[in-house]
């Protein structure tokens, strides 16, 4: 069972690569130039210098953008880096059962995530890099596990998990001040903010219509429902991923119910 496609968020990654050439260019004058330099005055005087600090800094300044393309192509990748970051670990046995049999309960057509691992933390979330599925260790013994797994197969079985993936590949390192951006990348997620955003808005609302379309329609509202407490109200919405928890359950129940309304309910 495949999710829907994604054509605005292919448009809004060219965006980004156009925005972070920009640090891709200081990087390779950052270290092409003096690698060059070194190399041809340095004590070893080697030939073709320019020519290795051009590569070198061709590899450093552009290889960041060029591996996120890759991945948007579908170049598998990434679940070390997120795993060590994050801290994660692979599931013990008994996680394993669970969460397989939440994954048996949803139906024979879905295909499941890549990986898995877990994060060990009380809050009940869950999220996908690529096909990676990492979930916080509270997630696992909700009740609601079948249909939060239904959301997030929704993301990892259409165009975001690889948009997600290609995204974090833009960034070499996560910087805030602006000497940090130039360098590290990350302009575009400044620039182009409010449109990233409404991007993932839009497929949060997608992954609900794919839980809905696997009988977890309810599940998932009544989780949502849960979860509202944590809902902040923000201006013009800004910096917020998800949309208001109230939209995402009337949709839900609205699928439920079977009223046509929900038919035009997510825009990819």
């Amino acid at each position: 069972m495949s999710a829907e496609r994604s054509p605005g968020g292919v448009l809004l990654f060219l965006a980004a690569l156009l925005v972070e050439q920009v640090s891709a260019t200081v990087r390779f004058w950052l270290l092409g130039v003096p690698v060059g330099l070194l190399l041809w005055i340095g004590p070893l005087s080697i030939d073709g210098a320019g020519l290795a600090g051009n590569l070198a800094g061709l590899a450093f300044g552009y290889g960041p953008l060029c591996l996120a393309s890759a991945h948007l192509l579908g170049l598998p990748g990434g679940a070390l880096l997120t795993r060590l970051r994050l801290g994660a670990r692979h599931p013990s046995e008994r996680e394993s059962e669970a969460i397989g049999d939440a994954l048996a309960g949803l139906s024979h057509r879905v295909r499941g995530p890549r990986r898995l691992f877990v994060v060990d933390s009380p809050t009940l979330e869950a999220f996908v890099v690529g096909r990676v599925l990492y979930l916080h260790r509270a997630m696992i013994w909700d009740p609601a596990l079948p249909a939060v797994l239904a959301h997030e197969l929704g993301h990892a079985n259409s165009h975001d998990g690889r948009m997600m993936l290609a995204a974090k590949r833009l960034v070499l390192f996560e910087a805030r001040r602006p000497s940090g951006l130039l360098v590290c990348g990350g302009l575009s997620f400044v620039v182009l903010g409010p449109a990233w955003d409404a991007w993932m808005r839009r497929r949060e609302l997608a992954a609900d219509v794919y839980a809905a379309a696997l009988g977890q329609a309810d599940g998932l509202a009544e989780f949502l429902e849960r979860q509202q407490l944590f809902d902040v109200a923000v201006p013009l919405m800004e910096g917020r991923q998800h949309p208001y928890s109230e939209e995402r359950i009337e949709r839900l129940l609205a699928f439920a119910d079977g009223r046509p309304e929900t038919d035009g309910a997510v825009a990819a």
